[in-house]
């Protein structure tokens, strides 16, 4: 199987170096790198001299955000299955093999993230584990039996899409599981909403990357503009999760977070 492995990078630094590098090194041979830049002139001649037989794009405008990015990867990607990376992690040398033997056509295959807070303390986001303990035959769709749920998910991993470490077939992508480009901000969130209550079969997979930006961090340049497009996406498309107590948890986080 043949695999494209997409990583949007808005700047260079340190942390896209180290993960095109561990993206370098992995043990399964047959697979391409598309790094689509944010309009960064700095990105596109690091990878291309650094990296030359990686496939380098280019959004042309700085600011389209990742959403654009990924789907205009995922538009150029060759491979059968796709793999999203931020390019602020870093990935273990096995991680296109563990996705290529867990791969199952139709199938949301995603891995875990371990990451650290600004204080240094490790955080292991592996909640979507326990999404799988419970009833896989059921009819109920999974944004029923998660977010509506009553068991406590953590609290900043509650309704997350993991863009950081995610595979899924490139036919069922590029057919109706894009990226909202509308969004410059919060599109990981929107694109769970959106995504998981379609999705019937959605797969762990148990392999992890590291995210090496504090967690804290994540979220300190979204900007309240953005925040309020997203928002307002979400009252107008799924009423429904107005009412979702996970939901609403998650929202006053991010408010917070913005200081709205």
């Amino acid at each position: 199987m043949f695999v494209s492995v997409i990583i949007p990078a808005h700047q260079l630094n340190e942390y896209l170096i180290k993960c095109l590098k561990t993206i370098e090194n992995q043990n399964y041979p047959h697979y391409e790198v598309i790094v689509v830049s944010d309009n960064s002139v700095e990105v596109i001649d690091y990878v291309g001299k650094k990296y030359p037989h990686f496939n380098v794009l280019n959004t042309l405008y700085e600011g389209n955000g990742v959403s654009k990015a990924r789907n205009l990867g995922a538009d150029n990607a060759k491979g059968e299955l796709l793999i999203f990376i931020d390019s602020d992690c870093t990935t273990p040398y096995n991680l296109i093999q563990t996705y290529v033997e867990n791969y199952v056509k139709n199938h949301l295959l995603i891995g875990g993230i371990v990451g650290c807070d600004a204080t240094g303390e490790k955080i292991i986001c592996e909640d979507m584990r326990d999404i799988f303990l419970l009833d896989r035959n059921s009819n109920e769709s999974i944004i029923n039996r998660w977010w509506f749920s009553d068991i406590s998910w953590p609290l900043h991993h509650t309704l997350n899409f993991y863009t950081a470490n995610v595979g899924l077939d490139r036919n069922d992508f590029l057919e109706g599981f894009r990226f909202n480009e509308n969004l410059l901000g919060f599109e990981d969130i929107y694109y769970a909403i959106e995504h998981y209550s379609l999705y019937e079969n959605i797969k762990y997979i148990d392999t992890f990357v590291k995210h090496l930006e504090p967690v804290n961090n994540w979220r300190v340049d979204k900007s309240q503009y953005n925040y309020k497009i997203f928002k307002k996406m979400v009252e107008d498309n799924y009423p429904q999760m107005l009412n979702c107590e996970h939901y609403n948890i998650m929202i006053d986080m991010l408010e917070k977070d913005i200081n709205l």
